[in-house]
């Protein structure tokens, strides 16, 4: 039977009522009363609680249109200018990918672009190319890619019959990861669908797991074929990422084990400050079963604690357990 919670996942918080109904008594004597004249009755305004900021995260990637299989355009590669100009961003472009096209580092395309969150481009944003300095700056990552270990691809429909799409990676090196991106690709009725993102979470800590997911947009010709291909996962030497501790972690689940509410403190244990963000990776086992982010719009400082609470929800398997991390930039 299909999950009619995962059609409205990270749109809608759940939301329950006791169903009570109000019964009104003496309707005719207070008619009689106003019309008699009396005073009208005015209600007390109602003062709403102040919420904190933050951003929840929206669908991680964005609707693919079919292409055939084999087709792969092959763009020239631009020279960097030795002045700032301007690039468009094309679909499913990241941050870094332009970053190396540009040969510039990311921190230095970020800097230049202060306001843009280079792991969730929009098709068409304009982007300020900084030119490439003489001295070399500080390598952001190594030039091969770091080996996780991937986990087969399961995708799960909704009651549209759209499909969301699950991997999971697992951290298998003694030093963190970072900026992982990968492709999904499904085949379903003699097409051929592709989808590139960036995982919610900059850091994978050593050792460490984290869910990918797509969302195809429905509906699907059976049989249908999905895979996963890993595209970047860095080793660094120099990061705009810091680790943050996530304490005082409660996990409730409902009934169903279908959603689950997080709360906690994340606190700064270093020497900047940054914007906090939490990340909540939901599990069945070792099969991933969703995932979701909370970004707060509140900087947290050396030795502060923030509250959060956020809410992850299935695509389909029951979750049993709950992975949080949380990172500041």
């Amino acid at each position: 039977m299909l999950n009619p919670i995962a059609s409205v996942l990270w749109y809608n918080s759940p939301m329950k009522s006791d169903g009570k109904v109000l019964i009104l008594v003496g309707i005719a004597s207070l008619f009689t009363i106003l019309l008699n004249g009396c005073n009208a009755i005015t209600l007390p305004e109602l003062e709403s609680s102040p919420k904190p900021a933050a951003i929840l995260s929206p669908l991680p990637s964005r609707t693919s249109t079919p292409t055939p299989a084999d087709l792969r355009s092959e763009e020239e590669i631009p020279t960097p200018t030795p002045t700032l100009h301007l690039y468009s961003v094309k679909k499913d472009e990241l941050g870094w990918s332009i970053a190396a096209r540009f040969k510039v580092t990311l921190p230095l395309l970020q800097a230049a672009n202060p306001g843009v969150d280079l792991n969730f481009l929009k098709e068409g944003t304009e982007l300020i190319i900084p030119p490439p300095v003489d001295t070399p700056s500080p390598i952001l990552y190594t030039p091969t890619p770091v080996m996780l270990s991937i986990s087969p691809v399961r995708c799960y429909p909704n009651i549209e019959k759209d499909l969301w799409c699950l991997v999971n990676l697992n951290n298998q090196q003694a030093t963190d990861v970072y900026y992982l991106t990968g492709e999904f690709r499904l085949s379903a009725g003699g097409q051929v669908f592709s989808k590139s993102l960036a995982g919610l979470a900059d850091r994978l800590p050593a050792g460490g797991r984290l869910p990918l997911i797509a969302f195809f947009k429905g509906p699907f010709q059976y049989p249908i074929n999905a895979d996963f291909s890993l595209l970047s996962a860095f080793t660094a030497e120099q990061v705009n990422v810091t680790p943050l501790l996530v304490e005082n972690l409660t996990i409730e689940y409902d009934t169903e084990r279908l959603w689950a509410a997080i709360q906690g403190d994340i606190v700064n244990p270093g020497g900047t400050a940054v914007l906090p963000a939490v990340i909540a990776s939901a599990y069945q086992g070792e099969l991933p079963a969703g995932i979701r982010k909370l970004e707060l719009t509140e900087v947290i400082r050396p030795g502060e604690r923030i509250p959060f609470s956020l809410e992850v929800y299935s695509t389909g398997p029951r979750i049993d357990q709950v992975d949080v991390l949380a990172e500041g930039r």
